[in-house]
């Protein structure tokens, strides 16, 4: 599945990245990509709410997998970088609580 670059996201990644590619290979936009970096898209047919908890548990495990990796790592240069990835899957999960607070209900 192909992310559909608007050209705001594609002005903003153009700016941030010394080579836009990076840009484009995270956020899945490139129609050429390493077979092992393929994702399928969630299907249509799993309700919506059902997709946001899948996400909000996959950005939560992401959160954990960084905390050891910094712990596994130990150095404070990694940490930093942890950190940084970290506040923005931190974010993510804010703005899902946001729109869709009924994903975080048990």
């Amino acid at each position: 599945m192909k992310y559909p670059v608007s050209e705001t996201l594609k002005t903003a990644i153009d700016s941030l990245f010394e080579n836009a590619s990076t840009g484009y290979d995270v956020v899945g936009a490139r129609r050429i990509m390493p077979p092992d970096w393929y994702q399928e898209g969630k299907s249509e047919n799993i309700p919506i709410l059902e997709r946001a908890k899948m996400l909000r548990k996959k950005l939560e495990e992401n959160v954990s997998n960084m905390a050891a990796e910094s712990e596994e790592y130990g150095c404070e240069e990694e940490t930093k970088r942890l950190r940084s990835e970290t506040i923005a899957m931190l974010i993510a999960l804010r703005e899902l609580f946001l729109h869709l607070p009924e994903a975080f209900e048990n």
